[in-house]
């Protein structure tokens, strides 16, 4: 085996064209592979460091009346979940908060995750340093500790060792740090990266409320127990909070994911595809290769004869060929992993919503996984050529037979060689048919209307310290003044507050009752609500279809006024003018939510999810007429300007310091801004399959443009007669150029019938589009026949300028 090592070695010294090219090919293939691989590992089988993990599950309300599956949960039902279930070890709740800390007189906004005190017990999560949350830290007063997150406790405290017993200033109190999580711990609530963790304390109308949904619920589920056992047991105790409770549960249901599902959100399906593409890319690269080793193997006809007369066994023959195939996949393995390694910190910069992926490295599996990559190429790449050197007869491979025709001994080596290159232009074919439907469904994405112009709108997001604005009244004063001095800055044309921008993802959903229609006992009816100032619409450009606007004369004092949308009307006001009807929060006899809100105006729809997603009903309520009711304590100031976005940056930044510096400003961002990191999945999913797709085509034209090249070689002699005959230049141009392009149909022909594998690769990536665009389909074939033609043109140009003499006299 060492002797087969050495010599495949030495072969490749003695041919370093060969040996260069053939490497970084496999380079290129092995490497994208292992830095995707090394991407679905850590988002998708990388285990979570929990203990048992498999038996930690999210739990989730649903409602069927609102057709939602995935709904926050209310704080009674989670204590009757908690409390009557037999499957579960324990159960914790968790909500998401807030905090400010203040440091040098400035305030920056932390991610804060309140939980049970059991969270980490339940989870099994051990701190680097200190300890977690006791029960008795769970009350009002004695929770003012905090475990802080091991990037917090790095960026902003600099890894002291000593953090532990430390105080935190946190919303103009001491919050003193307890503990400290180790580096790779991850929770996917919600989906932000948490700074530190509180211990969760409800309000007393949260604790009594099945109408507040607040929180999610994390259990782990009791040994030997099933998630299909839990499911069944956890709509048991729905169904018993339906009956009971018809007015708040009345269609609610349980739904269990578990962890690992829930942290992956809706990454798979994107992971998965660009897996199969650069699997893909992988085959072509392993092809080329392969290609290269046949015409190689054209060389070692004689030696390989001379070997078998001399009494070398076919089975060791065979074998130390395969060895040096290995050797070569051994060393392109080795160079795609240094490949790879370049490739992780790129793809850790690209805006996409992966979980985990600051953790992305090339572990114990990855590396397992290019090992196995490594020595399938090299079986791949060598099984050919080595069966074909091997079974050759030995008095043809000492004669030189076939020297300059096909036909005479290369036939079936010419047959493999097409074989090949056919597979790579089909691989190519598939994966740029894939980039074009991507590209066409981001167009498509970019075409929808959002209900709003982007252009020259600067947004910040604003972040009370609920502490010390407790009251209402100080968060509208405080709005108030925000909004009047920005007003007032040079080149602001309109300002305007809002609770959620749209294209934001996140969105407050409520029940509300119009007046004068009674509900059936489980009946709701249901909308998106939008807390606003005067003024916002004018700044997002949002039309205006009927009746008026909030205006800055619209107070506390004034009667409370809303604002729907078009969808809102058309739904639950279908024939008629909703202008003057009223509408409130809640049931109609909701004693909590008292006020109705008088329509005053209808306005067009606004994509508040997602481009991609429908518009939904919409309930505006002006934020100013909130005193004592619900000011938001965080929220979005919008301004329309023109000019450059920098100096107004600055100029906000100082009017809010000016009014209270105490307060955390930041995510500076224009609606365009907003918009393009509303589409980053969608342009990572396009950018790294374009890229595969980019790299499988260059592959398919040197190995389409080496084929025919080494055809052309070989026919040398018949185009010297065909020459000598009086074939023109442009009949030897078009007799080579068909034979590429012949093998351009054939792989387009085959990709076609591959498209049923695209369209399960991609079918949930795709927007307004099927597998079958015509116009995708156009445009991979269009480009596939291009390189083709290219590839086929180099080497037909230098057929058409053979000398027959010369040819003739070489034969």
């Amino acid at each position: 085996m060492l002797r087969h090592i050495k010599y495949g070695v030495r072969g490749l010294l003695r041919t370093p064209g060969f040996a260069v090219t053939a490497l970084v090919t496999m380079a290129l293939g092995i490497g994208a592979n292992v830095a995707m691989f090394s991407v679905l590992n850590t988002a998708l089988l990388q285990p979570l460091p929990y203990r048992d993990p498999e038996r930690v599950v999210q739990i989730w309300e649903t409602k069927a009346l609102l057709n939602s599956d995935r709904i926050t949960v209310a704080a009674l039902n989670y204590q009757n979940w908690h409390d009557e279930n037999h499957v579960f070890d324990g159960m914790a709740f968790i909500k998401g908060a807030v905090f400010h800390l203040i440091r040098s007189g400035e305030a920056k906004t932390v991610q804060a995750l309140s939980v049970s005190a059991d969270f980490f017990q339940l989870l099994g999560a051990l701190p680097l340093i200190g300890r977690t949350f006791t029960p008795e830290e769970e009350k009002e007063g004695a929770n003012r500790v905090i475990v802080l997150s091991h990037n917090f406790w790095e960026t902003e405290l600099g890894g002291d060792p000593r953090v532990v017993g430390q105080n935190l200033e946190l919303d103009d109190g001491a919050y003193t740090v307890i503990g400290v999580m180790a580096a790779d711990f991850y929770f996917p609530e919600f989906g932000r990266k948490w700074d530190l963790w509180t211990p969760i304390v409800l309000t007393p109308g949260e604790r009594t409320s099945r109408d507040a949904h607040v929180g999610g619920v994390v259990g782990r589920l009791r040994e030997g127990a099933t998630l299909q056992r839990a499911q069944v047991e956890m709509d048991r105790i729905a169904a018993r909070l339906g009956h009971d409770f018809p007015l708040t549960n009345a269609g609610a249901g349980v739904r269990l994911v578990p962890i690992k599902e829930q942290a992956a959100g809706g990454i798979r399906p994107t992971l998965t595809a660009l897996l199969g593409a650069v699997g893909l890319v992988l085959l072509i690269a392993c092809s080329n290769v392969a290609n290269l080793l046949l015409v190689r193997s054209a060389a070692r006809r004689k030696e390989i004869g001379i070997r078998i007369a001399l009494g070398a066994r076919r089975r060791d023959l065979l074998l130390q060929l395969l060895m040096e195939n290995v050797v070569l996949a051994g060393l392109g393995g080795a160079a795609g992993v240094l490949v790879a390694s370049a490739l992780l910190p790129v793809l850790k910069l690209i805006p996409a919503n992966i979980p985990r992926i600051d953790q992305i490295a090339i572990d114990a599996r990855v590396s397992v996984f290019s090992i196995a990559v490594t020595l399938l190429c090299g079986v791949l790449v060598g099984l050919a050529p080595a069966f074909r050197l091997s079974h050759k007869d030995i008095s043809d491979s000492l004669r030189g037979a076939g020297k300059g025709s096909i036909a005479t001994g290369h036939r079936r080596g010419d047959i493999a060689l097409r074989a090949l290159v056919v597979t790579e232009i089909t691989l190519a074919f598939i994966l740029l048919l894939g980039a074009s439907l991507l590209l066409e469904s981001l167009s498509r994405v970019l075409s929808v209307d959002p209900g709003f112009r982007s252009e020259s709108v600067l947004t910040v997001r604003i972040s009370l310290p609920e502490r010390r604005y407790q009251q209402p009244e100080k968060r509208l004063q405080f709005q108030s003044h925000v909004l009047e001095s920005v007003r007032h800055l040079p080149k602001v044309f309109a300002a305007g507050l809002t609770t959620n921008l749209p294209i934001g993802g996140q969105s407050w959903s409520t029940y509300f009752s119009v007046e004068g229609r009674p509900l059936s006992v489980g009946e709701v009816l249901a909308s998106e609500q939008r807390l606003i100032s005067p003024g916002y619409f004018e700044v997002m450009g949002i039309p205006l279809l009927s009746g008026r606007m909030f205006r800055d004369q619209d107070s506390g004092a004034s009667p409370p006024y809303a604002v729907i949308n078009d969808v809102l009307a058309k739904r639950f006001f279908p024939g008629e003018n909703p202008i003057g009807h009223r509408v409130k929060w809640g049931r109609p006899d909701d004693r909590d939510y008292p006020d109705w809100f008088t329509i005053v105006g209808v306005v067009g729809s606004v994509r508040h999810r997602s481009l991609e997603s429908p518009t939904s009903p919409e309930l505006y309520m002006c934020s100013q007429q909130m005193a004592g009711k619900l000011a938001p304590a965080d929220f979005s100031l919008v301004i329309r300007s023109h000019g450059s976005m920098t100096p107004l940056i600055g100029a906000v930044r100082s009017n809010i310091a000016n009014i209270d510096r105490q307060v955390a400003v930041s995510d500076f961002r224009t609606m365009e801004e907003v918009l393009s990191h509303s589409l980053a999945p969608r342009e990572f999913n396009l950018v790294l399959f374009g890229a595969f797709a980019g790299l499988a085509l260059i592959l398919a034209w040197v190995g389409t443009y080496g084929v025919v090249a080494y055809s052309t070689a070989l026919r040398s002699h018949e185009i010297g007669i065909r020459v000598a005959l009086g074939s023109d230049r442009r009949g030897i141009l078009r007799l080579v150029v068909s034979q590429g392009m012949r093998l351009a149909a054939a792989g387009i022909g085959f990709g076609l019938a591959g498209t049923w594998f695209l369209t399960r690769l991609l079918s949930s990536l795709l927007y307004g589009i099927g597998a079958y665009s015509s116009g995708a389909l156009l445009t991979a074939a269009l480009t596939v026949s291009a390189a083709t033609l290219l590839a086929s043109y180099i080497p037909a140009r230098h057929a058409a300028r053979i000398d027959p003499a010369s040819a003739l006299r070489s034969e």
